[in-house]
């Protein structure tokens, strides 16, 4: 049993590495065709557009590996049913729980790689890739439509993200002790110092029953802590992390009080893909057994 196992198990890796590489060649292609319009701007020439194709290449197959693991099976079981190798291992009694068992077997072992390219080599991958593009079209990693940060009644907005220790044009509103706007504050300038961020050339507006009283300070401390890759991460990166990354920015999310839906989303998504996957793989084994048994691979794969 163990070396029909293997066997069955080689026919389906085989015939989804077929498909894998016709998948690729396909994404790669319209990826591609996607870069055309910025190739010749600045300095991103048709090389650079190819590395960044490339570079993306692995975390794109991770995502559509379900599918193309799908086909794969569909592929690499129709063959042994069209070569009645199935139907000598059944007189042979085996039964068709063993057949799929063995599918399982290959699927799992699948995953275990496509995992690891897509968690591990894939964000890495689409890293270098944005960062080939952005620096060669000139773009700022960190300039962002603006963040926000809530904190307690405090409200803060983030125009600018420069650097990892520097931000520009930050707003505040306070409305403790209710919904009543208490104070505004706007700031030129911040920078980390010491783990604490400080505001610097600061107005400091305050509400004091029909009166607004304006103070003007050099520097003054932001009262809020944030970490400007996480800021500029939850709203760009997320398809290019993984999944201990995307956890990391609900859990900061939560923290300044902003919702994490979308990321919650991507992260169930990530962690429910090899279950996915396996189920898709199995789904390929009633295609063989049923009334499509005697059809030919490219009716069985059409269908499916």
């Amino acid at each position: 049993m163990r070396k029909i196992t293997w066997y069955i198990c080689k026919h389906i890796i085989t015939a989804t590495l077929m498909i894998l590489f016709v998948v690729c060649a396909i994404q790669g292609f319209m990826e591609l065709l996607s870069q055309f319009d910025k190739v010749g701007k600045a300095h991103y020439t048709l090389s650079k557009a190819l590395m960044y194709v490339i570079l993306q290449l692995p975390m794109d197959l991770y995502r559509m590996f379900p599918m193309i693991g799908f086909l794969g099976s569909l592929a690499g079981l129709g063959k042994l049913s069209s070569n009645s190798e199935l139907i000598v291992m059944r007189a042979s009694g085996i039964s068709k729980g063993q057949i799929v068992r063995s599918v399982v077997i290959a699927a799992a072992m699948m995953i275990f790689v496509m995992t690891l390219v897509g968690e591990v080599l894939g964000p890495i991958c689409q890293s270098w890739a944005s960062n080939i593009r952005d620096h060669a079209l000139g773009y700022n990693h960190y300039s962002t439509l603006g963040s926000w940060i809530k904190h307690g009644d405090k409200v803060y907005f983030i125009d600018n993200i420069l650097s990892d220790k520097k931000v520009a044009r930050v707003s505040g509103f306070d409305f403790s002790g209710g919904r009543t706007l208490r104070s505004v504050f706007y700031a030129q300038t911040g920078e980390l110092d010491k783990k604490k961020w400080v505001l610097h050339h600061v107005t400091f507006s305050r509400i004091v029953g029909s009166r607004l009283i304006i103070h003007k300070m050099k520097s003054m401390p932001l009262g809020v802590d944030f970490i400007p890759k996480y800021q500029v991460s939850t709203q760009t990166f997320s398809l290019r992390e993984s999944v201990i990354q995307l956890l990391h920015n609900i859990m900061y999310l939560h923290q300044v009080g902003l919702s994490s839906a979308e990321y919650q989303f991507e992260f169930w998504q990530r962690v429910l893909l090899p279950i996915t996957t396996i189920t898709m793989i199995c789904l390929g084994v009633p295609f063989v057994f049923g009334s499509l048994r005697d059809s030919s691979a490219g009716l069985r794969m059409m269908v499916g």
